[in-house]
C-alpha cells in the first residue's frame, strides 16, 4: 500500500537513510557556492534546501511520499460532491494554493527585474562607488543639498540685487528696459558668483589639498571665474552709481545745497550688494558637503534607488498585492467548499491517511533540520564569512538574489509541499 510504504522508511538516526544524508554534508561543505531553493521552485519539494538536500529528497523520499500522495488525493476525488464536482483534500488544496502564490510571486519578481535590468546595474554599480567613498571617509554621510538650496538661494539672492540696482542703472540708461536687463543680468553675475564662493570655502581641502596640483587648478579656476564675476558685476553697479551720485552733486551746487558724498554714496550701494554675496555665499557654505564628489555620487545613488523604487512600487509591488488579495479570495472559497467535503462519510478515513502523511512529514523535516545545523557547524569550521546563495527575491537593490549567512539558513523553515504536481 503506498501510504504504508511511505510510513515504513526508516528515517533513525543511524540508519540507512540518516547516514546518507549525514554523509553528503563533508561534500557540500566544501563547495564554494551553495544556492538555496525558492519557494515554489520547480523540482524542489520545499524552500530553503541546498542541493544535497533537494538530492537526498529526491533520491529517497520523492517517490513513496508522492505515491502516498496520490493514494490520499485519488480516493478524496473518488467522493462526489453536489453537482457531481470532485473531493478534495482540504489541506493538499490549500497548500497547493499557497505554492501558486509562491511561484506567481517568484514569475512577477523575476519579470521585473529582467525588464528593469539595465536600471538595477546601474544602481547596482553607483551603490558600490558610494559606499567605497563613504568607507574611505570614515562612514559619515554625505550632506546633499536640495534643489531648493541648489537653485532657490541664487534666485532669492537675485531679487534684493536687482532692486538694489535698478535706479542706479535706470538713471544711466534712461531706458526701463535697459535697466532691467543690466540689473537682471548684474543680479545673476552675483548670486553664482555667490554660489560658487560657497561651494569652494566648504570644499577649500578638497580642491587645494596638497601635492595635486590638478584639483588645486580647478579650485583656482572656480575662485578666478567666481571673483572676475563679482568683479564685472560691482564695478558695472559702482558706475551705474558714481554717475548718478555726479548728476545729485551738479544739481546740489545749481541749487546752492551740500553736495552727497561721492566716495559715501558709491560705497554704501557697493556695500548692500557684498552683504548679499557674502549672506549667499554663507547659506551655500552651510548646506553643501566639503567633498563634492562624495555629494555627487551619493545624489545619484539616492535618486536612481527612488527612481527604482517608485517603479517597483507602481509595477512589481501592486502586482504581488494583487496576487496575496487573489489568494485570499481562493483560500476563504476553499474554507466554504471544505465544510461539504468534512460532511461526507469517508471523510474520516481520508483525513486519518492525511494526517498519517503529515506525521510522516515531520520527521523528514527533523531529520532536515539536523541535516542544516551540522552543515553549517562544518562551514563554520572552514569559513565563518561564507554565504549562501538565495532565491530570487522582492529586494531593492541591484542584484535578484540574496545573501544568506549560515545562521540565517539554519534558522530557516523546511515545509514539504503537500499538494500533488502534475
Amino acid at each position: 500500500m503506498p501510504i504504508q510504504t511511505y510510513l515504513d522508511l526508516d528515517l533513525s538516526p543511524g540508519g540507512a537513510l540518516a547516514d546518507d544524508l549525514f554523509v553528503r554534508a563533508e561534500r557540500e561543505s566544501g563547495a564554494r557556492n551553495i544556492s538555496l531553493t525558492g519557494d515554489g521552485q520547480a523540482g524542489a519539494m520545499s524552500a530553503n534546501l541546498t542541493p544535497e538536500m533537494n538530492a537526498w529528497l529526491s533520491t529517497h523520499v520523492a517517490r513513496p511520499r508522492a505515491n502516498a500522495l496520490n493514494a490520499v488525493q485519488g480516493a478524496a476525488k473518488r467522493i462526489r460532491l453536489q453537482g457531481g464536482v470532485e473531493g478534495f483534500v482540504e489541506d493538499f488544496e490549500r497548500d497547493g494554493i499557497g505554492r501558486e502564490r509562491a511561484v506567481r510571486k517568484a514569475q512577477e519578481t523575476t519579470t521585473f527585474y529582467e525588464r528593469h535590468h539595465a536600471k538595477l546595474d546601474r544602481l547596482e554599480t553607483s551603490e558600490n562607488e558610494y559606499l567605497a567613498l563613504r568607507t574611505s571617509l570614515g562612514g559619515r554621510d554625505a550632506q546633499i543639498p536640495s534643489k531648493l538650496v541648489v537653485y532657490g538661494v541664487p534666485a532669492v539672492i537675485m531679487i534684493p540685487e536687482f532692486f538694489m540696482n535698478y535706479s542706479s542703472f535706470l538713471k544711466l540708461s534712461s531706458v526701463p528696459a535697459i535697466a532691467a536687463g543690466l540689473s537682471l543680468v548684474v543680479a545673476l553675475a552675483v548670486a553664482v558668483s555667490s554660489y560658487m564662493t560657497g561651494c569652494f570655502l566648504k570644499a577649500y581641502h578638497f580642491y587645494m589639498r596638497p601635492d595635486d596640483d590638478d584639483q588645486r587648478a580647478k579650485g583656482m579656476r572656480m575662485m578666478a571665474i567666481a571673483m572676475a564675476l563679482l568683479l564685472i558685476s560691482l564695478t558695472a553697479v559702482g558706475y551705474a552709481r558714481y554717475s548718478t551720485v555726479l548728476a545729485q552733486i551738479e544739481a546740489a551746487l545749481v541749487l546752492g545745497l551740500t553736495p552727497p558724498n561721492v566716495v559715501a554714496q558709491t560705497a554704501g550701494l557697493l556695500a548692500g550688494n557684498l552683504i548679499v554675496f557674502a549672506v549667499g555665499a554663507a547659506i551655500t557654505y552651510l548646506q553643501h558637503d566639503e567633498n563634492p564628489e562624495y555629494a555627487l555620487k551619493a545624489e545619484k545613488y539616492v535618486r536612481l534607488k527612488t527612481e527604482l523604487e517608485t517603479l517597483r512600487q507602481k509595477q512589481l509591488v501592486a502586482k504581488l498585492e494583487d496576487i496575496d488579495r487573489n489568494h485570499k479570495r481562493r483560500i476563504d472559497e476553499l474554507g466554504k467548499r471544505a465544510a461539504l467535503m468534512r460532511a461526507q462519510p469517508d471523510h474520516i478515513d481520508i483525513a486519518h491517511d492525511a494526517g498519517q502523511i503529515t506525521g510522516k512529514d515531520a520527521e523528514v523535516v527533523g531529520l532536515l533540520r539536523a541535516y542544516q545545523n551540522h552543515l553549517v557547524e562544518r562551514i563554520a569550521l572552514r569559513d565563518p564569512d561564507f554565504r549562501f546563495t538565495g532565491p530570487a527575491g522582492d529586494r531593492n537593490g541591484g542584484a535578484t538574489t540574496e545573501t544568506v549567512t549560515p545562521n540565517d539558513f539554519a534558522a530557516r523553515a523546511i515545509h514539504l509541499y503537500r499538494s500533488v504536481q502534475s
